[in-house]
């Protein structure tokens, strides 16, 4: 009896060290599906209530210390989304500091480029892109290598946001569109749904799609099936921008008024000075200068705390409006805050507009010696900005990329090959009929490719045609006459040409007061009929084209100096002599002329300095009582 009583105890011990050991599987595995439905919970949360997000992530911290490296890096991707959209920057730097805790359980490679893709997001959050695209290329095949679908995509989206801030917007679409599907291959969908807005953002800002309200709603009825509220106010600021794009600009600004109005948006919310910002942009379109001054101050005001780049572009609101008010002192004082942030980042683009709104605020306040060195600086900067790096940025990506795709049609190609033989081995016949089939889809192909060629090649002449064409007046464009002058000149130079060569810069005067009075209906009809004008004293191998607004440029090429200030003075009359009636005005049109000779003899000189010397004698043209003719005179 106690043999069987010793042998029933040693069962039930086992019975009950099974019951526990099962207990506590199944409790793990309780316990890592509820990090990971928590996980997933905070998720949606970021898209709809940052705060509250961020507050149950800090939570569930302490169960990291059992988690496992997936769930890490996901609680730490949440982290970062959460610090971005807060914009904290202390949150920013306690994350950061987190990372090797994070990172301690791996090893090898995904260790080292989970921590390269990390860092460099946060250079990103700190705008620190100097050399973010080069890093993120240079580890793409390895990360490809590594075949993690998730640090895949997170990858491309570290990617796309890199080539966003350096403005190279052509690939940051290719690369959205393709994260886009990575996402919702791996169930993502809130991270998809992200990169597909950054799409349709990009769609809006930057192409300019007719069907952008369509796109918009579309999005919105996405979003709101996952019950994510966090793209209400941005979906609602890219409609008031395409309104914008497209000359709406009451109707922008009314939308974004009534957010403010209707306390859909208040001062504790983050979008808030942005809307600000935009409504100074849309005041100061609609000529309510006072209005945008005071609504550029109040966006600056909320940043004040901030770094000063964050509010450089509302600063030049407020400049271009202080401007109009006749406020020069403190409009200078603000560019010169925005050209130091500009110089920093090297952005010449923001150098050039900073250069163009020195040029307004020097001619308006009769400094034409600086009017003069600071248009030379801005023509140095534009070229600066037509001599970027983008380009071959572009050009290298897109070869790799073809490179890629050769090398996998290649293998494609070696691989249908070998089916190719072994299937002639027992179905030549039916090869043979594939063949023939295959060569008259083949043949169809090659019919329809032409056909498409032809269009390609009538539509590229279009396209070439609008690109060079002012579409108001019909004339060349700025780029085009300068391209078509810059050769012309340079011939004139190889040939040794006997004739002059004339530049020429043409302004209508007073014709901001005759948009104001009469409406841009009429501005517009005024410019066409002065271009009709001048093009009637013009021979066929002279150049007139729109360098903007009202300012034209004109060159006169191989005529004796005396033919040359007759054509101009010709030229300045016929216009003066106009029918004001017929254009619907009272007041007689005029036009002042600057004139250069270009000095065929000089090599060096470039049609830049030749400008600048026509828009010179023009600005004394203007000072000197307008409705006049003025040639260039070097100072002595």
């Amino acid at each position: 009896m106690d043999f069987i009583k010793s042998k029933k105890n040693v069962f039930m011990k086992k019975i009950f060290l099974l019951c526990i050991t099962l207990f506590l599987c199944h409790a793990k595995y309780l316990y890592a599906q509820s990090l990971t439905h928590q996980l997933k919970h905070i998720e949606r949360l970021v898209y709809s209530n940052v705060e509250q997000a961020g507050t149950e992530l800090k939570n569930i911290e302490l169960q990291l210390m059992n988690a496992n490296n997936s769930e890490k890096i996901h609680w730490y991707t949440l982290s970062i989304q959460i610090a971005a959209f807060s914009n904290d920057e202390k949150l920013k730097q306690q994350i950061a500091g987190k990372l090797p805790y994070i990172l301690q359980d791996l090893a090898g490679a995904k260790k080292h480029l989970w921590q390269k893709i990390f860092t460099i997001n946060f250079q990103l959050l700190n705008r620190g892109v100097d050399n973010a695209i080069n890093q993120l290329q240079s580890i793409e095949s390895q990360v490809k290598q590594v075949n993690d679908e998730f640090m895949l995509a997170y990858f491309n989206r570290v990617l796309y946001y890199s080539f966003i801030l350096n403005g190279i917007y052509d690939v940051a679409m290719d690369i959205a569109i393709e994260n886009e599907k990575q996402w919702q291959a791996i169930d993502e969908h809130y991270l998809a749904l992200e990169m597909q807005f950054r799409i349709i953002e990009l769609k809006v800002r930057i192409l300019n799609i007719p069907n952008a309200e369509q796109v918009i709603n579309d999005f919105a009825n996405n979003a709101s099936k996952l019950e994510i509220t966090k793209y209400d106010i941005p979906l609602t600021l890219l409609k008031s921008r395409y309104l914008a794009q497209n000359g709406q600009i009451n109707q922008a600004y009314d939308l974004l008024k009534n957010l403010i109005d209707n306390k859909i948006v208040n001062e504790s919310n983050i979008q808030y000075p942005g809307i600000i910002h935009q409504l100074a942009d849309y005041s100061y379109q609609l000529k309510a200068y006072k209005e945008s001054i005071t609504l550029a101050r109040e966006a600056l005001s909320f940043i004040k705390e901030k770094s000063p780049e964050v509010g450089v572009d509302t600063k030049i609101i407020l400049a271009k409006a202080l401007i109009e008010e006749g406020n020069f002192t403190e409009a200078k004082q603000l560019v010169d805050e925005a050209k130091v942030i500009f110089t920093k980042y090297n952005n010449s683009f923001g150098l050039f507009v900073v250069d163009n709104i020195y040029i307004d605020i020097l001619y308006k306040d009769g400094d034409f010696e600086a009017l003069y060195q600071t248009t030379k600086n801005m023509i140095q900067t534009l070229e600066n900005v037509n001599n970027d790096n983008h380009g071959e940025r572009r050009v290298k990506r897109a070869e790799n990329a073809a490179y890629v795709n050769e090398q996998n049609k290649v293998v494609e190609e070696l691989a249908q090959s070998n089916i190719s033989q072994q299937q002639e081995i027992d179905y030549s016949k039916e090869l043979l009929s594939v063949k023939n089939n295959y060569l008259t889809v083949m043949a169809l192909f090659c019919f329809v490719l032409f056909l498409l060629l032809i269009w390609l090649y009538y539509l590229l002449k279009k396209v070439h045609k609008l690109a060079n064409t002012d579409s108001l007046t019909g004339i060349r464009n700025r780029r085009s006459g300068i391209d078509k002058t810059t050769k012309l000149i340079k011939k004139a130079r190889i040939n040794r040409q006997k004739g002059e060569i004339a530049v020429a810069m043409l302004d209508l005067d007073d014709f901001k007061s005759i948009n104001d009075t009469y409406g841009h209906d009429i501005g517009d009809k005024v410019i066409q009929s002065a271009v009709e004008k001048a093009q009637k004293s013009l021979d066929a191998q002279d150049i007139i084209c729109r360098m903007g607004g009202e300012e034209f440029l004109i060159v006169l090429t191989n005529k004796t100096k005396q033919q040359i200030s007759e054509k101009i003075e010709q030229i300045r009359q016929d216009i003066h002599q106009s029918n004001v009636a017929e254009l619907g005005i009272l007041k007689p049109l005029s036009v002042s002329i600057g004139i250069t000779t270009v000095s065929l003899a000089d090599q060096d000189k470039s049609l830049n300095e030749y400008l600048i010397d026509a828009d010179t004698a023009l600005y004394c043209a203007k000072n000197s009582g307008k409705n006049q003719v003025q040639e260039f005179q070097k100072a002595s």
